[in-house]
């Protein structure tokens, strides 16, 4: 799943192709809007927040009965690993 701004929308999300726009429900969370896609026509996703406020990862309730998946931010630097002893 990716975040991002489009021109046309505003903030939105892409999955697997579809892209929908991101509309403000409470706090941390969103719908995420998918017209005209034979899933659901929204999913509500949650932003999990650092301390820093950055992003860390997000949860969508996929499924009414399911737990929701959780998406781990990818960093765009590369990840500095502790020197091998």
């Amino acid at each position: 799943m990716s975040i991002g701004d489009a021109e046309d929308m505003g903030l939105s999300a892409s999955f697997h192709g579809m892209t929908g726009p991101l509309e403000h429900f409470h706090d941390d969370a969103f719908l995420f809007r998918l017209d005209g896609y034979e899933l659901r026509d929204e999913f509500v996703i949650r932003f999990q927040l650092g301390v820093d406020g950055s992003v860390l990862s997000l949860a969508a309730t996929m499924e009414d009965e399911a737990p929701p998946v959780v998406f781990m931010r990818l960093s765009s630097e590369p990840s500095e690993s502790p020197p091998i002893p």
